[in-house]
Formats: C-alpha cells, structure tokens, sequence
C-alpha cells in the first residue's frame, strides 16, 4: 500500500508547504470522510488491525486523486498514521482507546500519538474532526489503550493505561432458539395445559374432559341442561383430535 499512501499525499500536498502543514491538508481530508457506522460484531483486532483499516479506506476511496474512503475513528486513525509517516513523522503510532460518553458507558474510538515538529508529544484524535489536529498529550488526563490484541510495547513505553475489553459473542446458528407465532408451529412439549375458568365447570386432574351435572344447570334455573354433554364436547372441541395432540 505505499504506492497509495503516496499517491494519496501527494495528491493533496501543495508545493511550499511544509511537511507538517502538508499532513494537516492530509489529515482534514480523512478527517472529514464518509462516516461508516460499525457494528460490534466488526470491531478491529488483531497485531495489524491498523494495516487492514487502511486498506479498507483505501478501498473505498480513490487515493491517486486524493479522495479519501469512508470509515470510523478506526479508520481514520490508522490512515492519519501511515500518512504522518509518510511526512517524516516516523513515530506515529495508531492506538485503539476507550472513551466514556455522555452517558457514561465506555465506547471504542482511536489516537494517533507522535511527536511533533518542535518534539513535543501529541494527539491526533480524528473523533473530534479538524479540532482533534496535534493536541498535547498532557491535555489529556487520562488514555485507556483498549487491548484488542495489538502489540503494546510501545504504549507501554509510554505508560498509558491498557485494558481489555470482552468481545461480544455471536451464538451460532444452532444455538439460536426462534420462538413458534402460534401454537399450531410448536412441538407439543412447548406447550403446558392451562386452564381457563368456566361457569359451572369442574376440572378432574388426569382426565382429559370435564364432566358437567344435568342438577347444577337446574338449580341455576337456567336452561343450559337442554344441552347433552356429547354436544358442548364436540362445541368446544375438546376430547377430539385438534387437541389430543397437545395433550389435552
């Protein structure tokens, strides 16, 4: 990819410029790409996470006319870096931290540090678009470096704050329970017998039929005893096939 980190520089340069005046036209040009929202199941990892997200925002942009990809912090980060070495700038190092938002969770972002033209220790933090250009890194009052498998001598050397975060599962296919819409899609061990209230009925455990008295409906004065058993079980379906399956 040195070729398109090249080309992608030289493309935005202007002649007069110095280096560090050319890597901050560089720099706005990243900063201010299409944004590209990442799931955590996308999360970067790995010793060359920042190799790969180049060669992402490369990919879906075109580095020889100086039009930049689209991306995250991520991204952004890791082209900031490569970028800044290419202008001389040879310790710039892409470090993937934690910051806590305004409700207070922790999420992913990324810094770029490296020393400056005068030697002083900075943040490049693309979050925070043309503003986050060359802060001093002892504005920052805290830098967690998320560890996500990176190789971390290097902040180390600095003595940042590491931590590591745990990645989110995905549970494999078959793994994944789908309740059934209805009761007509479900196994019949899904399924447990509920009972539901009726007028005048009464329940017999282990019998699979309620048995009604001809006497109760009459003392109730109501004409209900004109009805035979055999036609409010069929009424109601209950003792024929449509729910012997289910164990009724």
């Amino acid at each position: 990819m040195d070729a398109q980190i090249k080309a992608f520089c030289d493309a935005l340069s202007m002649e007069g410029n110095t280096a560090l005046q050319n890597a901050q036209l560089v720099y706005d040009t990243i900063v201010w790409s299409a944004y590209e929202e990442r799931t955590a199941e996308q999360k970067p990892a790995g010793r060359d996470w920042d190799v790969a997200l180049l060669r992402h925002y490369f990919s879906t942009g075109n580095p020889e006319l100086g039009e930049g990809g689209s991306g995250d912090a991520y991204e952004f980060a890791a082209a900031t870096c490569y970028c800044l070495r290419y202008f001389g700038f040879s310790d710039a190092m892409a470090v993937p931290v934690l910051k806590t938002d305004d409700n207070g969770n922790e999420v992913g972002s990324a810094l770029v540090i490296v020393t400056d033209a005068d030697g002083e220790r900075c943040v490049c933090d693309p979050a925070m678009s043309g503003d986050g250009w060359m802060i001093g890194l002892d504005r920052y009052d805290t830098i967690v470096v998320e560890d996500i498998g990176q190789d971390l001598t290097a902040v180390e050397d600095l003595g940042l704050e590491t931590k590591q975060v745990e990645q989110p599962s995905v549970p494999a296919p078959d793994e994944i329970h789908m309740e059934p819409e209805s009761q007509d899609m479900a196994e019949p061990s899904e399924y447990q017998e509920t009972e539901e209230p009726q007028e005048n009925v009464e329940s017999e455990a282990g019998q699979g039929e309620q048995e009604y008295s001809d006497q109760d409906y009459q003392e109730q004065g109501t004409q209900e005893s004109e009805y035979q058993e055999q036609d409010y079980y069929q009424d109601t379906n209950y003792g024929t096939d449509e729910y012997s399956d289910y164990g009724y």
